[in-house]
């Protein structure tokens, strides 16, 4: 049959087309520019935390080097104030970072070790006794760490703000040949730690205490490759094209897994425990959008996200809310006692609730059914002991870590200081002293102690 279409059809219908092409094609193009302009302002949050990061290593590489030298109690307790303050503020800055990969442990480690460290050695000092030639040592090779490192950050700094070198673009993992990356350089920083030292101390980083054999994991069968790969699908939620990245020997053995989407949006790396088959670290790397969730959902988000994959009887203490990600901490409960030792850390993309990764390796260190007595001093006893500049808003029971491997039974007091600062205290059941004392930092994006 032939179809008869007049002139003025024709010609309607191609400028009809014309201008849906041309209507099209100018979304495009704006939807293009604003994802282009998206992506310079994540750039330039990224590079602002990579500056901050490396102002701080710098920082605890200056003090570190007065530290060696000082020998009063009053110089060394200030320097070791503030090299604490700052090996926590590198690690937040740290965290908020686009890195592929596994995660820094030694990197973390270092700063953890840093400022712990050095406030062991200012209580012995002030307690009156000199430092010896090994912790001294010891000092020094912190010290050397801390150039060495911020020589490196520094590098990376200039390659990224002179050279060109993009924070955000991820390269693909299945790849057999890339160009380097952001993230390549420190991988290449976490592996100059190899010859670092050992550090034993009473304190919760010390070395002895990283490396003992996680609880959780004693006497635990060791489970296949096979088994270990449906258990990292289920991490992750799906089959995205999941290999074997390598086996991981630490005091923690597990199996890796890596995988990415179809368009290499989203790298995903996961970490199985060899003995028991446990979930022990999952991180996404990708970019975040604008935010749209409150963090109420976040954390809810992550409660469910631990259930699913097997970790119950969890309770959401703190949280922050930083480059578009909140990180939630979660603490076992028993018997309405929370154990703040067996600690998860779980961090959600505030942009669509994507579960970006988790942390259990704390949880597995430290987690058992524990044999909790009674409290032989009463809720009423201990609040009586407190300051009366506070004023008691809630408390409750709670298991804290008192350095090394030993812990507290606590009456938890969750109080207001005279400026309307939260402050919270710790009070032992058993003996009515002051455990601990710990001030609240409350703000629109976070809830977190010091």
């Amino acid at each position: 049959m032939k179809l008869n279409i007049s002139r003025r059809c024709f010609v309607r219908a191609i400028t009809y087309s014309l201008a849906l092409l041309l209507t099209l094609s100018s979304l495009a193009v704006i939807h293009g520019l604003k994802a282009e302009k998206y992506k310079a302002m994540i750039e330039s949050d990224d590079q602002h935390a990579l500056l901050e990061l490396t102002s701080m290593i710098d920082n605890i590489s200056v003090v570190l080097d007065k530290g060696i030298y000082a020998t009063s109690p009053t110089q060394l307790s200030f320097l070791s104030a503030t090299l604490w303050r700052e090996s926590e503020a590198a690690k937040n800055s740290l965290a908020t970072l686009p890195i592929d990969g596994e995660p820094l442990e030694k990197i973390y480690r270092f700063l953890s070790q840093t400022g712990d460290y050095a406030m062991v050695l200012s209580k012995k000092v002030s307690g009156g006794t000199a430092l010896s030639e090994d912790e001294l040592n010891n000092m020094l090779s912190l010290s050397q760490y801390a150039h060495s490192l911020g020589a490196q950050l520094s590098a990376l700094e200039r390659d990224v703000t002179v050279g060109g070198l993009k924070i955000t673009a991820a390269s693909d993992p299945f790849s057999d040949s890339r160009a380097p990356t952001f993230s390549d350089g420190f991988n290449e920083m976490e592996n100059s730690f190899e010859n670092y030292p050992q550090l034993i101390y009473d304190g919760p980083f010390s070395d002895n205490l990283l490396e003992r054999e996680p609880l959780m994991l004693s006497g635990k069968p060791e489970i296949s490759h096979k088994e270990a790969q449906k258990i990292a699908a289920d991490i992750i939620g799906s089959d995205l094209r999941l290999s074997t990245s390598h086996d991981e020997i630490s005091s923690m053995p597990c199996y890796v897994f890596t995988a990415s989407d179809e368009d290499n949006i989203r790298y995903i790396t996961a970490a199985v425990s060899k003995q028991g088959g446990y979930p022990v670290y999952y991180l996404v790397s990708r970019e975040i959008g604008e935010e749209q969730l409150e963090h109420t959902a976040a954390v809810k988000k992550a409660a469910e996200y631990l259930k699913k994959i097997g970790y119950t009887s969890l309770s959401d203490s703190y949280y922050e809310v930083s480059g578009g990600v909140c990180t939630v901490n979660f603490a076992h409960t028993q018997d309405d006692i929370i154990c703040y030792p067996d600690l998860i850390k779980v961090r959600v993309a505030m942009d669509n609730g994507e579960i970006l990764g988790f942390d259990a390796r704390g949880y597995l260190t430290n987690h058992r059914t524990r044999s909790l007595p009674p409290a032989a001093i009463s809720v009423e006893e201990a609040q009586a002991a407190l300051s009366p500049l506070l004023t008691v808003e809630s408390s409750s029971l709670a298991l804290i870590p008192t350095g090394g491997t030993s812990e507290a039974l606590t009456h938890e007091f969750i109080c207001r200081g005279v400026h309307d600062e939260g402050v919270i205290v710790y009070v032992n059941t058993e003996t009515g002293s002051e455990e601990n004392i710990l001030l609240l930092i409350e703000n629109n994006y976070s809830v977190l102690t010091r």
